[in-house]
């Protein structure tokens, strides 16, 4: 170092030397020349509520959906199912549910002791007659063994007093019907599939106001709004996906809404709830008394309305003037005189001429 400034002195020139010079002091690094700010580093700002939230509802919203997936799937099959059954259930029990119309139907205490010799340990309940001449009877019998709510009903031809077969009913639910109101209500699984149904329909208003809220905070320019309410035709792969996971999810938002606050009614703990609310606002269903009134009481009750109606009509009226009912004025109101129009040659409004009533105004 000390041998090349030596050189440097000796072949250099007054400006250069004093160029060496300056260059020999140790000056420090200027901030603009390392690109540090002039105030050292400035700390990060501090995430807003939103961002903290976010991924809470993303997470919440994801296992919800795992939670209560095969319950919507189970219930929307089965739901759609509903509507089917009665042309489903027509094919599978045609011989127990038609018969072939022949001549006059036998007394329906003959068709009942039918039943009841098919049926010998059974305690009747009900006896249901078609509404076509092509239906058969059914005789309803409650019978130890049964799941509850089960009964067994015997089908019986009314012209030949012949019993067609014997179902295993739900109320007046056939097998077919049944078994699809167990796989809606509890998949098949006894209590366990009652309280999971009933777990997933609390939780659908979790998923879906999770979903809505995380729709609520995207930024909404006009461009993103349409991809939030349409989904995108051009998108692929994973952002095909959440395009229209986030499309059908908001239109379906309010039937599932819907969904879970109607299943709620039926479910079994939910639901004891809600009715003991509704009780409690006088809006249950009325029961209709099942006791036949004395022996008297009915023509008691014919006589009493004889005697109102007697008194009714022996009741002078007073006879108040029609006019009286519309006008405090003692005299009757008078009547506007009409006022005829006559048309005449022309064409414009000069063309039709007044003419006097010939009715004169009553005074």
């Amino acid at each position: 170092m000390s041998e090349s400034r030596m050189q440097l002195g000796a072949n250099s020139t007054p400006a250069t030397q004093a160029v060496s010079r300056e260059a020999d002091v140790d000056v420090p690094p200027s901030p603009q020349s390392t690109g540090e700010p002039l105030s050292g580093p400035v700390p990060a700002a501090a995430p807003g509520l939103w961002s903290s939230l976010r991924p809470l509802l993303l997470r919440l919203h994801f296992y919800a959906g795992i939670l209560i997936g095969p319950f919507i799937f189970v219930a929307a099959v089965t739901g759609l199912a509903y509507t089917v059954t009665p042309q489903v259930e027509s094919l599978l029990y045609k011989h127990e549910l038609e018969v072939t119309p022949r001549g006059t139907a036998e007394p329906l205490a003959d068709q009942v002791a039918a039943a009841k010799r098919a049926v010998p340990d059974g305690t009747l309940l009900s006896v249901t007659q078609g509404a076509e001449p092509t239906d058969s009877i059914r005789v309803t019998f409650g019978k130890d063994g049964l799941p509850e709510g089960y009964t067994l009903t015997a089908f019986v031809d009314p012209y030949d007093n012949k019993v067609l077969g014997e179902l295993k009913t739900f109320s007046q639910w056939l097998p077919a019907r049944a078994w699809l109101d167990d796989l809606h209500r509890n998949l098949h699984l006894g209590d366990f599939g009652r309280n999971y149904s009933e777990i997933a329909a609390s939780w659908l208003w979790v998923e879906v106001l999770g979903g809505l809220a995380l729709w609520a905070g995207t930024p909404s320019n006009r461009q993103r709004l349409r991809r939030l309410l349409l989904p995108r035709g051009g998108a692929k792969g994973r952002k095909r996906t959440r395009s229209w996971h986030g499309a059908v999810g908001l239109w379906a938002s309010v039937g599932l809404l819907a969904l879970s606050a109607t299943g709620l009614t039926w479910s079994a703990h939910a639901g004891a709830s809600i009715g003991k609310i509704q009780d409690a606002l006088g809006g249950s269903t009325p029961a209709v008394s099942t006791a036949l009134p004395p022996p008297g009481a009915r023509t008691e009750a014919r006589e009493a309305r004889r005697r109102t109606s007697a008194s009714t009509r022996s009741s002078p009226r007073a006879a108040t003037p029609a006019w009286s009912a519309c006008s405090s004025s003692p005299r009757p109101p008078t009547r506007t005189p009409r006022t005829s129009w006559r048309r005449t040659r022309g064409v414009g409004p000069s063309s039709r001429t007044p003419l006097r009533s010939t009715r004169p105004p009553v005074r």
